[in-house]
């Protein structure tokens, strides 16, 4: 044991121990790596967040050596210390405190204790060669929590005009922009690179469907300016030129094979996109393809997550059973593992997905029936080049072990011979790969050494030869007991270091060695264990109709990437999916039954769609089918109404919402018994649709309601009652009618809903918490009765004036406001994004009777502040960002930033009297302020939510600071821009009731437990003074550190 001396420390210290607990093989930490680690810890621990500026100059001794198990640090004179661990398997901090100094001479006994034990532990595991001692939330350990990310993108190009302007003509129309062209080039505006002029001359080429041949393109700039988000008839002929020549640019770089919409639409391989950004556009050449088969379905999730986290859209592509490709934009995150899509269709089916099932609902120019979850690629990497350069590697296809897969040895020392594997390998990068490949030997996820490594050899880049690596370990194993696991890796000659190759992780050879034998064995992907869990059939199924199947599939096998065949009677539908390992998915099965028969059997199956044959079996059953009344749309007429029209024209709506209704006569002798749909067109392309299953009585009339949001002002509309066909294209018409809609003052309320109001007359507002005149002329004599809500916003034209009773008010115009003013104690909606110049939010503080402390709360902004005050004074404050949770405990870890859109958990520090209410102030300038209503931090099964209006969820934990814990709250009002959590799973008899908080891996608050035996032990402090003890004398005690029966507290 390293200590000797005894007595106790004479100044108080804020002193968090860490826990030891979680990794892989033992590696010693020298004193400067042990240094750095504390100087790091340091500066990560001083970031708070204060109006008042600080000098942090760090000046670290040594002043304590545990040989193997810890060194101590102090910090200057008086700033604290550090102890960091000498071993790697522990956390790298064990405990630190920010003021004071580490006295090795009066070390208190609590303390003594707490650092021999640290000892104890590390040296134990030392001796037998532990590999899990890292706490889960530790320094070192990867955090599980992801944040919601809007949608980054926010064109919504299509492939038609007047984006296909430029592209070239085909016999009797003009060709499409292809889908690789416009989701190319929603990311190019997105980043509006390049800023000048392209990097090189694009060659012609002949486009085999058209048969015409393209010319050189020439070098040029982009009219970036003149590009507009969504186009419509209003854009004049410039804007139109701007877009127009982006995407035939795009096009022919990407050597797009061009068609018209009729014949299928335009198409290119995506493989191509790298080298078109890097080459002609000026993007960095770290831009690289990654396919989807070369990753676990975890692996590839985090991928695309980390692009979206780094402001990067992702081009992403996928394929349906059929053969069918779709190039589209992934641009967005939402707990769960749900991603946004833009699918370059002008808006439709824009939305949240899971990328083990792409299947719009409705599907635009070029598009394919059965969703795009097969073969499916991402472009990584593509950002403005910042003179990257490209890190080449090759990726592994396939594995397959040659020769013997288990061998024999007469004792330890002795190696193994004839071990051999096959590698399927593939070029993706933009250059040719020349260096050299290798096999890993790894144990518990950590390199040992390269066991077999080939000579340097070249790879062309991009082509569709593939070629294989093949390696013989002739002598292999010698000393080696255990299990570990053979990678494939690859080492650039330039570079001369060793990494895994891309696909390495579904490319595992996975060895058990005894003594005297050696086991290897690889995981097939192309195994395949899926099981129907259950299935949701529609109660009442009857012949001629479309019909939806819910079904819940696990995969009890390895990573699976492939298609299923849904076969209903004599019908089969063909649906692509990818699960991981243990998940279960719902999957939409879609079928419509044309022979009315009971006990109708249907299957799930695995599909192979190269040999056109199901190969594996996932579940079945039956149902009765009845027999639905074939009567033809012909024989029914309609009438169509708008409910919510004007009162003076009734073509005429004002707003961007429509309601209305169809009456429906069935003129036949026989019940109508089929599918219906209504669909809305736009003159501006926009199309929105609804499914109805309809029964009309013969001879008898019946309603059929219908609304409509996000139409645009200005345009005409054409509504249509359509019989459907499965597919809406092919449906006869049975009645439409046409109207216009008009601009509003779009007045919205605090229940959710929203009112068109006409632009006349007076306008009463009062009531309101959203004003929206964008699109309107208003003047500085318009009749406005202002809001009775402070926090109300009122958006107008950047051309309009504003009207004398809004002066003072939240005004924004075009897309600035010159002053906003906001409490969080009061509603608010905000519809558009804007800048604001200046912008103050106001929040109360309870008091929570000390005398003195910290108060705490939970935020979440919509934009980044520059200072915070409390009562109009300067306030210090610490901010905490959620990071990890496990066992019902919720690990917050100190951050330097407070970002727009994320939820925190805030400590106001030294507040010198809590006996009276507080006032948080908030302050902004020249800020953006965007209108996502809320943020999500998620984890597997809690997220950590920040709303930025008011909120009330039927139940939610709520911070409370008197206990430091998050409790749970049934049907909580959550104030604007705070913060709560919720379980990712309904599962709301048997939630906790509360949650632990752990801040900087301590955590807040006297365990139950602890407070239930309390009684028995006495109570220290850090000083190793005895302060109390019972549960009386933990009441009595102010919050603090202690130290009760060998473990930590902290109230």
């Amino acid at each position: 044991m390293c200590l000797q001396k005894k007595s106790t420390m004479k100044k108080t210290l804020l002193f968090v121990l860490i826990a030891i607990s979680t990794l892989a093989n033992a590696n010693p930490i020298g004193k400067q790596e042990a240094m750095k680690l504390a100087m790091r810890f340091l500066k990560q621990k001083q970031s708070t967040t204060s109006t008042r500026a600080k000098s942090q100059r760090n000046q670290l001794k040594m002043v304590m050596r545990c040989p193997n198990a810890y060194y101590v640090f102090n910090n200057g004179n008086g700033e604290g210390f550090v102890i960091t661990s000498a071993d790697d398997r522990t956390d790298a901090v064990l405990g630190y405190a920010y003021t004071g100094k580490f006295d090795v001479n009066n070390i208190p006994v609590q303390l003594k204790d707490l650092l021999s034990l640290y000892e104890h532990e590390i040296k134990t595991a030392v001796r037998l060669r532990l590999k899990n001692l890292k706490t889960a939330s530790g320094t070192r350990a990867g955090l599980s929590v992801k944040r919601s990310i809007h949608p980054l993108i926010e064109t919504r190009w299509n492939q038609g005009a007047p984006y296909n302007d430029a592209c070239p003509m085909g016999a009797f129309e003009r060709t499409v922009t292809g889908c690789v062209a416009t989701a190319m080039a929603q990311v190019m505006y997105y980043h509006q690179c390049p800023r000048g002029e392209t990097l090189d001359t694009i060659p012609g080429y002949k486009s085999p469907k058209i048969g015409k041949v393209l010319d050189t393109l020439p070098k040029t700039t982009f009219d970036w300016k003149n590009m507009l988000r969504t186009y419509d008839e209003n854009a004049n002929r410039e804007q139109k030129n701007a877009v127009a020549k982006l995407m035939k640019y795009c096009g022919v770089s990407t050597e797009m094979d061009y068609a018209t919409a009729k014949q299928g639409g335009s198409g290119t391989v995506a493989v191509e996109l790298p080298y078109a950004l890097t080459h002609y556009f000026g993007y960095s050449k770290a831009a690289r393809y990654a396919d989807r088969s070369g990753y676990t379905s975890k692996t590839w999730n985090n991928m695309i997550y980390e692009e979206l986290k780094e402001g990067r859209p992702v081009l992403y592509g996928g394929v349906t059973p059929t053969g069918g490709g779709h190039e589209f934009v992934c641009d967005g995150y939402e707990s769960g593992d749900y991603f946004h899509i833009n699918w370059g269709w002008s808006g439709l089916s824009d939305g949240y997905f899971r990328l083990s099932v792409l299947n719009p609902d409705q599907q635009g120019i070029g598009s394919f029936e059965g969703g795009y979850s097969l073969s499916q690629c991402a472009i990584l990497g593509v950002k403005p080049n910042e003179g990257e350069e490209q890190l080449d590697a090759m990726t592994v296809i396939d594995l397959h072990l040659r020769g013997l897969s288990q061998m024999s040895r007469k004792r330890i020392e002795q190696g193994f011979k004839g071990l051999s594997m096959s590698y399927e390998l593939f070029n993706y990068m933009l250059l040719p790969f020349e260096g050299q490949m290798g096999v890993g030997l790894y144990k518990d996820g950590k390199l040992m050494k390269v066991v077999h490594e080939s000579d340097v050899i070249s790879y062309e880049p991009i082509t569709p030869k593939r070629t294989f690596y093949k390696a013989i370990l002739k002598n292999f194993g010698a000393g080696l007991k255990g299990d570990y696991q053979l990678l494939p890796m690859c080492k650039e000659k330039k570079l001369n270091t060793w990494q895994l190759c891309p696909g390495a992780e579904k490319s595992v050879c996975n060895l058990h060695i005894t003594e005297t034998q050696l086991n290897a064995s690889i995981i097939n992907p192309q195994t395949i264990d899926l099981k129907l869990v259950s299935i949701d059939m529609p109660k009442v199924i009857k012949t001629g109709r479309t019909y939806t199947a819910m079904a819940k599939i696990k995969n009890v096998g390895p990573d699976f990437t492939g298609s299923l065949s849904f076969v209903f009677g004599n019908k089969r539908s063909v649906l692509g999916l990818s699960i991981a390992p243990g998940a279960t998915i719902e999957v939409p099965l879609s079928f419509q039954p044309d022979v009315a028969k009971p006990k109708t059997q249907y299957s799930i199956n695995v599909w192979d769609s190269m040999q056109g044959r199901d190969i594996d079996f996932v579940g079945k059953g039956e149902v009765d089918v009845a027999e639905g009344k074939n009567v033809p749309d012909a024989k029914l007429t309609a009438s169509v109404f708008c409910t919510n029209g004007s009162s003076k024209k009734a073509d005429e709506l004002y707003g961007t919402h429509m309601e209305g209704r169809f009456e429906v006569k069935n003129t036949a002798t026989d019940d109508y018994d089929r599918d219906l749909l209504i669909a809305i067109v736009g003159e501006k392309q926009d199309v929105q649709m609804k499914q109805l299953n309809a029964i009309i009585p013969a001879g008898k009339t019946i309603t059929l309601p219908f609304a409509f949001d996000d139409l645009i002002p200005g345009t005409r509309y054409i509504v249509t009652l359509l019989g459907y066909e499965g597919i809406y294209l092919k449906g006869k018409a049975i009645c439409n009618g046409a109207i216009t809609c008009k601009a509003a003052v779009m007045k919205y309320l605090s229940d959710g809903t929203s009112m068109a109001l006409e632009p006349e007359g007076s306008i009463d507002l009062t009531d309101a918490i959203a004003v929206d005149m964008h699109d309107l002329n208003v003047k500085q004599d318009t009749k406005l009765k202002p809001s009775n809500n402070p926090n109300c916003l009122y958006y107008l034209h950047e051309a309009s004036t504003v009207p004398e009773t809004l002066k003072g008010k939240n005004v924004i115009l075009g897309d600035e406001a010159p002053k906003i003013t906001l409490q969080t104690n009061q509603p608010i909606k905000m519809l558009r994004n804007f800048t604001a110049r200046e912008i103050t939010c106001q929040r109360p503080l309870v008091a929570n009777g000390k005398d003195a402390g910290s108060a705490w709360t939970t935020v979440s902004l919509p934009f980044v502040p520059d200072a915070m005050k409390i009562n109009g004074q300067p306030a210090e404050l610490r901010v905490y960002n959620f990071v990890h949770e496990q066992d019902n405990k919720l690990y917050f870890n100190t951050t330097q930033h407070i970002e727009a859109y994320c939820p925190y958990l805030l400590e106001i520090k030294h507040i010198h009297d809590a006996t009276a209410d507080m006032m948080l102030t908030i302050h902004g300038k020249n800020v953006e302020v965007n209108q996502q209503a809320k943020s999500v931090l998620g984890s597997d099964n809690y997220n950590f939510v920040g709303t930025i209006g008011q909120h009330q969820p039927a139940s939610a934990y709520l911070y409370n600071a008197a206990i430091n814990r998050f409790e749970l709250s049934q049907t909580p009002t959550i104030e604007c821009f705070s913060a709560f959590v919720v379980p990712n799973h309904n599962n709301d008899d048997n939630a906790v009731k509360s949650l632990a908080v752990v801040l900087d891996d301590v955590e807040l608050g006297i365990p139950a437990h602890t407070m239930a035996n309390a009684s028995r032990y006495a109570i220290y402090n850090l000083q190793g003074v005895k302060v109390g003890e019972g549960k009386e004398g933990i009441a009595r005690l102010p919050k603090g550190v202690y130290v009760v029966n060998g473990k930590k507290v902290i109230k």
